[in-house]
């Protein structure tokens, strides 16, 4: 009749910012988030169309995509979502309108200046979502809020205002969902009781 999770110490729901912290500091919680992103995501992409789609992939995008360090940015956005129940990454894109707007194309020289920027779970708020039943996106969200949020020593990070995303500029990452499309299990949670375990028998050894 016991609270295991009280008498053993565990936390009843791991915060963000304690799965964050550890997976800053301690090994096997680092390697937990960081391996699958690195090994998925070092050597690149590649993109596979039917005949159809061939002929409307252009390589400048393609190019544009790659000089921007999409893979980069994939793979910590990745990461952050192995931590958090879900993680974003923006795509900014000088369309000429305002962000809260769908996305619109992008020609010429303007491919230049495209950037992608990665999103914590505590940093993103779905902003509104779609309440149609009859939408393909029904219960979905159609406008993300997106911050970089201070954690201690990540202090000197100036891009703290936040800024209002229609949907279509946001990529959703959530790994392992059940009932939810907007959330999921973040790979380091269900292990998280064991790595405390390890903290304390290590921990007790030094004593």
């Amino acid at each position: 009749e016991r609270d295991i999770y009280e008498v053993y110490g565990y936390p009843g729901q791991p915060s963000f910012s304690l799965m964050y912290k550890y997976a800053s500091r301690q090994g096997m919680a680092h390697r937990i988030v960081r391996g699958i992103p690195k090994s998925c995501w070092s050597d690149g992409f590649k993109l596979y169309a039917d005949d159809t789609l061939k002929s409307e992939v252009l390589e400048d995008e393609l190019a544009a995509i790659c000089e921007a360090d999409f893979t980069g940015v994939a793979m910590r956005a990745d990461a952050l979502n192995r931590i958090g129940r879900f993680a974003a990454i923006f795509v900014g894109v000088p369309d000429g309108k305002d962000p809260r707007e769908p996305l619109g194309s992008v020609r010429g020289k303007a491919l230049d200046v495209i950037y992608f920027r990665p999103f914590a779970h505590d940093g993103i708020e779905p902003h509104k979502y779609d309440t149609d039943p009859m939408s393909t996106r029904f219960g979905l969200p159609e406008e993300y809020q997106l911050q970089v949020m201070g954690r201690g020593d990540n202090e000197k990070d100036q891009a703290r205002v936040p800024i209002i995303a229609h949907w279509s500029r946001v990529i959703h990452l959530c790994e392992e969902p059940f009932d939810s499309d907007i959330e999921g299990i973040p790979a380091l949670q269900p292990v998280f009781n064991r790595i405390l375990d390890l903290d304390k028998v290590l921990g007790g050894s030094a004593e």
